[in-house]
């Protein structure tokens, strides 16, 4: 058997910073330009191994793989926004009849907390060496839910940001995440 043939890679990608980042649920479509962290890690299923000995000799050994399960998230945000805050939290916003931000209930101590799914996307800045956008990395994730609360950090004197934790867990036989390049960023459409 021959040996494989050495191939350079030509094409690789400078990739910087988080543009823009996006979650989408059955009935919206957030746009995030304010995300300014993201710390992705894989999750998976560890396969077992089972070696067969007679004392000091192995005889034979049964291993199953790793298998990929999702990943967990945990995405920095610059501002707070009520709506992201909720819905990775799984508590309630109330807002005023104008539709501006009134309150948020975190969920009921002791009970469970239903979180409602979504796609997590992430763009990031593919650039050249004459500082110029060519063109868009969008990381996207499905079947995420938040994994924990909100976690906060409050200094004196300082901004805050808070930290959302989430897990990316989709069906079997689904991707838990895909990789392709876009022209342009998502951009909120204007009504007619």
């Amino acid at each position: 058997m021959s040996e494989p043939t050495l191939e350079a890679l030509q094409n690789g990608m400078a990739i910087v910073g988080i543009e823009a980042a996006c979650i989408k649920t059955a009935d919206k479509y957030y746009l995030i330009r304010t995300a300014s962290e993201a710390s992705i890690k894989g999750t998976v299923d560890s396969g077992e191994n089972k070696p067969l000995r007679k004392g000091n000799r192995l005889l034979a050994r049964h291993k199953t793989d790793d298998l990929i399960t999702g990943y967990e998230i945990e995405l920095t945000d610059l501002l707070v926004y009520p709506e992201v805050v909720a819905l990775i939290d799984g508590g309630t916003v109330t807002c005023t009849e104008e539709g501006a931000f009134a309150s948020y209930a975190g969920p009921v101590t002791g009970e469970e907390v239903l979180r409602t799914g979504f796609t997590l996307e992430l763009y990031c800045a593919n650039k050249d060496t004459g500082n110029n956008v060519l063109n868009y990395q969008k990381l996207t994730f499905a079947g995420c839910r938040g994994k924990s609360v909100v976690e906060w950090s409050l200094k004196e004197g300082e901004f805050f940001a808070p930290k959302y934790t989430i897990e990316s867990m989709p069906a079997v036989g689904e991707s838990p995440m895909t990789m392709e390049l876009v022209q342009a960023l998502p951009a909120v459409s204007q009504g007619v």
